[in-house]
């Protein structure tokens, strides 16, 4: 992506939305079905690292916009509700509510430690509630230990696989609306535009 860094926004997106993706088939297709959206991840941090300001973050934006709906549409569209076991619902919902809360209380203590005097109370609230909703992103992966069941035909794993299944879906259906909300409720609380090119100071 280094020789794409000074090229229009609009040309950058599509090389690295196809590598993005690439990277996932080609990973799947080499058996490293763990490792494969991470390495996707990487990549994508490595060409912002790299492009800095000149990022096509609008355009991502804007393609994000469209693709939501389709994904969490697909998600909803998929659930079967005859495979969910009942007797897990109440465990499911203790343990989303556990981790979103562990989440939003450990990022809030460490944003007042780390940035208590360079950020606002309302930035660092705002930077806490926005990992809430990542935790629908992760359960997406959720539907792996039962695509390895099925694939291997280890029919002793389907039972847990599909316990596995449910608490991802369920995750994904409280923690999707969940951060969306808090992200833009507490964004248009307490996040102003000073500049379009804002000057962030890290406390050291």
């Amino acid at each position: 992506m280094y020789p794409l860094r000074h090229v229009r926004n609009k040309i950058k997106v599509v090389p690295l939305i196809t590598f993005a993706v690439g990277i996932v088939f080609a990973f799947e297709a080499a058996n490293f079905y763990e490792s494969k959206y991470l390495a996707s991840l990487i990549f994508g941090y490595a060409s912002n690292k790299i492009w800095h300001e000149n990022a096509p973050e609008h355009e991502l934006n804007q393609i994000w916009k469209i693709c939501s709906p389709a994904l969490f549409g697909s998600i909803g569209a998929d659930i079967d509700l005859s495979k969910i076991n009942a007797g897990v619902l109440g465990w499911t919902f203790l343990i989303i509510v556990t981790g979103m809360t562990t989440e939003f209380t450990v990022m809030w203590g460490l944003a007042n430690i780390f940035f208590k005097k360079t950020w606002t109370k309302g930035e660092r609230l705002f930077s806490s509630g926005c990992c809430l909703g990542k935790a629908a992103f992760q359960a997406s992966l959720g539907s792996s230990v039962l695509n390895m069941a099925i694939k291997f035909n280890a029919t002793a794993y389907y039972p847990m696989s599909y316990d596995i299944l449910t608490i991802s879906i369920i995750c994904i259906l409280i923690a999707g609306p969940v951060g969306s909300i808090t992200t833009i409720s507490l964004g248009n609380k307490y996040l102003t535009k000073k500049s379009e090119k804002p000057n962030l100071h890290f406390a050291k």
